[in-house]
Order: C-alpha cells, then sequence, then structure tokens
C-alpha cells in the first residue's frame, strides 16, 4: 500500500507528540524538516517516508485513532504541520534539532566528538542538533 508523504508524516508526530501540545507536535515536526534539509543519507535523504521510518517509531506504530475530542483536534494539527513540513515552511522551535529522545543521555556517546549538540527540553522531549 502507497502511504503519501503527508500522512507518515502526521502519523509520526501525532504518535510521537499528541501529548505534547502544539508547541511540543510543531518541535517533532521540525525535527523532520531539518533532517529532510540536512539529506543525510542514513536519515533518509531527502524522502519523508524514508525519514520518517528511519528515525521515528511513531512512524510504523499504530494508525492514528483518536481517543476524544482533544486527540481529534491534536490530529487535525498533525495534518496542518505535515502540510507544512512538506513545503518546509514549519517555523523551527527547536533551533535546527534533528533528534530527540526521553532521556538527556540518548546521544551522549555522540556528543564526545561534537557530531551532536544537547539544545532543549520541550515538554518530554530532550532535542538535539547533528552536525
Amino acid at each position: 500500500m502507497e502511504v503519501d508523504d503527508e500522512s507518515i508524516i502526521a502519523k509520526t508526530i501525532y504518535n510521537e507528540a499528541r501529548g505534547e501540545g502544539y508547541e511540543g507536535m510543531q518541535a517533532v515536526a521540525a525535527t523532520i524538516q531539518n533532517r529532510y534539509k540536512l539529506n543525510r543519507g542514513y536519515m533518509g535523504n531527502r524522502d519523508f517516508y524514508q525519514i520518517c521510518v528511519k528515525a521515528y517509531e511513531g512512524a510504523i506504530g499504530c494508525d492514528p485513532s483518536p481517543a476524544g475530542p482533544e486527540d481529534e483536534i491534536a490530529l487535525e494539527y498533525c495534518k496542518e504541520l505535515a502540510a507544512a513540513v512538506k513545503n518546509l515552511t514549519v517555523p523551527d522551535n527547536t533551533d535546527g534539532c534533528t533528534h530527540f529522545a526521553t532521556i538527556r543521555n540518548a546521544f551522549d556517546r555522540y556528543s564526545v566528538d561534537g557530531k551532536m549538540v544537547y539544545k532543549m527540553k520541550l515538554g518530554n522531549h530532550y532535542f538535539f542538533q547533528e552536525f
């Protein structure tokens, strides 16, 4: 089954950050957009589907199934963000971050040589930028 870019991006944002509020969902969208701009092969190059399935568990998780009004609102926002990601117009509230994790030391092994720098915590996620 063919999955269009906006659907996989929206699914990824929703499954990764629906409980993080608008700012958290925007941050996940920004990391997808930043990976696209960075254009690294192991991150999916400039292929949104590959970027999402290579990097985010939410992309291969269950299809969005809103449990109530708040989840329905979150899903609609994720769809709006997905369209903006595809057009490369998401305001980057992460200052260029390309990775995030739920634990602060997730990328410490890459920080030694300066390839990965911790930038910020937003909600329950820690954001990092790869150079």
